[in-house]
């Protein structure tokens, strides 16, 4: 009877001790599985700002290559302004020496005329000579 006693007991131990592993058990298992869970919502969030990340480089490629093209664009336009510029003060200048040239000749012409309404042949031989 005694022996029953103890192997009743022992049973009733190994039974308890039986439901507590399987409720630790089962405890460790729902853990595991809200750890998976909030892994893969990092996961999700990880990879979305990688994409986010992605974009924003793409988005900061196409903003540097537009500007760089306009930059080329504006420093054609410029060189070309540049140019048009050169060249018109160029003709400025020609202009300014075909008037200057002109002018002398004018006033050439004033002495000579001058000196033919008053009759002096040789200074207006003097003259046309110059």
């Amino acid at each position: 009877a005694d022996a029953d006693t103890r192997t009743t007991s022992l049973e009733e131990d190994l039974e308890r001790d039986r439901s507590e592993t399987q409720a630790t058990l089962l405890e460790t298992k729902q853990e595991v599985l809200g750890l998976r869970k909030e892994l893969e919502v990092k996961e999700l969030h990880l990879i979305e700002a990688r994409q986010q990340h992605e974009h924003s480089e793409q988005k900061a490629a196409a903003t540097n290559a537009a500007s760089e093209s306009v930059k080329s664009e504006m420093e054609f336009a410029l060189a070309e302004q540049t140019a048009k510029a050169s060249e018109a003060a160029g003709r400025a200048a020609e202009a300014i020496a075909a008037k200057a040239a002109a002018d002398a000749e004018v006033a050439r012409l004033d002495v000579l005329c001058s000196k033919l309404k008053q009759g002096d042949e040789a200074a207006l031989a003097d003259a046309i000579e110059a």
